[in-house]
C-alpha cells in the first residue's frame, strides 16, 4: 500500500497515472485506462520492430524511469 502510494505521486507522460489507492474494504489500486493493445500485441501482428522504433520506445521508457527515479522509488 505505501508502495502504491509512492507510485502514485510520479507524473510523468510514459508513466501510467494512478488515481487512487486504498485498502477498505480491501486493498486496491486505480489506474489510468489506457487504450490499445500490449507490445506484444504488435509484435504478433507485425513481426520485428524497426531500430527507429526501438529507440523510441527505449528513449520513453528511460523517460519514465528517471521520473521514478527522481521520486527515489528506483
Amino acid at each position: 500500500l505505501r508502495e502504491a502510494r509512492s507510485a502514485a505521486g510520479i507524473r510523468n507522460e510514459h508513466v501510467v497515472g494512478i488515481h487512487s489507492v486504498g485498502d477498505e474494504p480491501l486493498p486496491y489500486l486505480v489506474m489510468e485506462h489506457i487504450s490499445g493493445g500490449t507490445l506484444q500485441d504488435q509484435l504478433n501482428q507485425n513481426g520485428p520492430l524497426e531500430v527507429s522504433e526501438v529507440l523510441r520506445l527505449g528513449a520513453q521508457l528511460a523517460t519514465g524511469l528517471a521520473a521514478a527515479h527522481a521520486m527515489d522509488l528506483v
